[in-house]
């Protein structure tokens, strides 16, 4: 059976906030941003109640929120 993989698209405003996190700090959160590609809903996303199509990520202090299309 074929592996699908997806694409990971970021906004501009996702990259600037990358760009000024710590380094150790996106090397916490980078690889679970790539992993997506490969399984977009892990066991820790959960569904935005309010928004259609919206789902999140806790990664420390951080949340992740992605779009499902």
């Amino acid at each position: 059976m074929a592996k699908i993989e997806y694409a990971i698209i970021f906004a501009r405003s996702a990259r600037k906030e990358l760009e000024r996190l710590d380094p150790a700090q996106v090397n916490r959160i980078f690889p679970i941003i790539e992993s997506l590609a490969q399984n977009p809903r892990p066991t820790k996303c959960k569904k935005l109640s309010d928004l259609q199509n919206l789902w999140r990520i806790r990664i420390g202090d951080y949340r992740l929120t992605r779009l499902n299309k």
